[in-house]
């Protein structure tokens, strides 16, 4: 068997022998949890391709076959019918950062309906991204995790503790969030301000701009606010891989003077370690991933809950943002590079089911709760960052109805496509 996977497999193998979870444990998802930290540390160190062959004394469970598959690995034909042997190919691993609870507002997103709606969506769309690659890793990170890991290292450089102090005692470094993680959270013993950014799109989809988030300062204006502090400053992000963001912001920050003491990410690829090197900062992450073929935010793919703005020259006055999902029918998802037009189909359209089946369970809740419909014109009571899809000039929403009815058009449309796509 060993034979086998060297002549298919290029470079280190590692061999995983068994998990052992304590059931007991109130550590949410300890079974992903253990094999994210498990296949990410292989990776740092330079294993690209994983075995996993259960040769503990305890019988193989049906969740570890799910969580195995839901991960990338596939199942290798062996002698053995009793432990199935499982594996995957750790080179280009795909990254998809589990974020849907960040983006519902409370009290609907600890609803057992939205709950179960979240756990029932994430499977469908493990499932969905295995495809693309088969064989290749698909790599889950959960926010919170990423975030402790994110709050220590920033605690620590800035030489307090991860705690509140009593009384209040603030460290010399000042916390400046530029992504998504962090922008509404404020580091213990650290001043922090966030740098509100997003990714314009333009109509054509063929070019974007970094700027400021929508309603928000310039860029300019929000650096001077930073400088003001007259701080030495840590930039934080989830992920630093083609840096468009850092290589918008590094021209404002060295002409505003700014110190930029570190940067600290939750993911860092090897070209995003390029990018630093070029401009000459220092970097540090929780997560180092070298060879990273593509990055999945879960609310991004998920039309009405997230996604990226769409900018034709002015902002909406009413807090919906037009955005854009890079999943068909909306745009064609180019960065997909060497994936099957059937797969990105069946992505497409998994990701339209999951926010139908998420906004109806809000929609559900919110009605149970206020005794009031959820519609486009209330959006933002269950929503933290609302958006619509955009779908070109003169063309409107009825404020009217609920988000999840125009998803039933969006999938319609989808389905069109499908003759000359799969």
């Amino acid at each position: 068997m060993f034979l086998t996977f060297k002549g298919n497999a290029v470079g280190r193998i590692i061999c995983i022998d068994g998990m052992y979870i304590d059931k007991n444990s109130s550590i949410k998802e300890l079974p992903q949890l253990i094999l994210t930290e498990t296949l990410s540390f292989c990776i740092k160190k330079d294993y690209d391709y994983a075995i996993y062959k259960n040769l503990l004394d305890i019988k193989e469970n049906f969740e570890t076959h799910n969580l195995l598959l839901s991960n990338g690995f596939i199942e290798v034909k062996t002698e053995d019918i009793f432990n199935k042997c499982y594996a995957v190919n750790m080179n280009y691993p795909i990254s998809l950062l589990l974020d849907i609870e960040t983006i519902i507002k409370e009290p609907y997103r600890n609803t057992e309906r939205v709950k179960n709606a979240i756990i029932k969506t994430r499977e469908n769309l493990k499932k969905a991204l295995t495809r693309l690659y088969e064989g290749h890793l698909v790599l889950i990170f959960e926010r919170d995790v990423i975030y402790k890991r994110l709050v220590q290292k920033i605690c620590r450089e800035n030489g307090v503790p991860p705690y509140q102090m009593v009384p209040r005692t603030l460290g010399p470094l000042m916390c400046v969030p530029y992504g998504n993680i962090l922008r509404r959270n404020v580091v213990p013993n650290t001043v922090t301000k966030a740098l509100h950014t997003e990714k314009l799109f333009n109509p054509n989809l063929k070019t974007f701009k970094i700027g400021p988030y929508p309603n928000y300062l310039s860029l300019e204006l929000q650096i001077k606010t930073i400088a003001s502090f007259d701080r030495p400053i840590i930039l934080v992000d989830d992920i630093l891989h083609k840096g468009y963001r850092i290589k918008a912001l590094d021209p404002i920050l060295k002409s505003e003077k700014v110190d930029v003491h570190k940067i600290i990410v939750g993911i860092l690829s090897g070209q995003g370690k390029e990018i630093m090197d070029i401009q000459n900062r220092e970097v540090d992450c929780a997560y180092f991933i070298p060879k990273l073929r593509a990055w999945f935010y879960e609310d991004a793919l998920y039309p009405f809950i997230g996604g990226d703005s769409l900018f034709r020259g002015s902002y909406p006055q009413r807090n919906l943002i037009p955005s854009v999902n890079l999943i068909l029918p909306y745009a064609v998802p180019t960065f997909l590079k060497g994936a099957s037009t059937k797969d990105i189909f069946n992505l497409s359209k998994v990701c339209i089911e999951n926010s139908k089946m998420l906004l109806e369970a809000i929609e559900e809740e919110y009605e149970a709760i206020n005794e009031r419909s959820l519609t486009l014109q209330n959006i933002g009571d269950a929503l933290v960052y609302p958006r619509y899809p955009e779908h070109g000039k003169f063309m409107y929403y009825d404020l009217t109805l609920s988000p999840s009815v125009y998803l039933k058009n969006d999938l319609e449309q989808l389905e069109k496509l499908e003759p000359i796509l799969t």
